[in-house]
């Protein structure tokens, strides 16, 4: 009998659930609070394997989602559990058939842009003429 990928993540799921204890798994997701679209995970090893854990249960459902016209995401644990904290929690996962292509806008300059780098010229410009009138009369003032 010829073992697929799929039989082996669901072995190693069995054996993430049995082996690893929830009461000693932490995961949590939190956002950064002075950048707005990023965020970090915080986990201890157990907590790591118990989320994998999750994330493997669902890739073995992908096929069937995607081929069902009425659901269209997987719910995934834990929810809410005693392992899982943070500010964020990942309650389902939304498969796609295939990789969508990522476009990235380019990034137009702004006039708020151009202001700032305009003041900065002006401000250095501005200190090097104070500091060149500064000398100039220290000059004059000891001649």
């Amino acid at each position: 009998m010829m073992m697929t990928l799929n039989d082996d993540i669901e072995r190693l799921v069995a054996r993430l659930e049995s082996e690893v204890p929830e009461e000693e798994a932490y995961f949590a997701i939190f956002e950064i609070s002075n950048e707005t679209e990023r965020s970090s995970i915080q986990a201890n090893a157990h907590g790591l394997q118990r989320f994998a854990a999750e994330l493997l249960k669902a890739s073995l459902k992908v096929d069937e989602v995607l081929a069902k016209e009425e659901q269209s995401t997987i719910p995934i644990g834990p929810g809410e559990s005693d392992w899982t904290h943070g500010d964020i929690f990942i309650d389902c996962i939304e498969p796609v058939a295939e990789r969508p292509e990522v476009v990235v806008e380019p990034y137009e300059e702004t006039w708020q842009d151009k202001a700032i780098s305009f003041g900065c010229l002006a401000l250095v410009l501005f200190i090097v003429f104070l500091t060149i009138v500064g000398v100039i009369t220290v000059i004059r003032w000891i001649f």
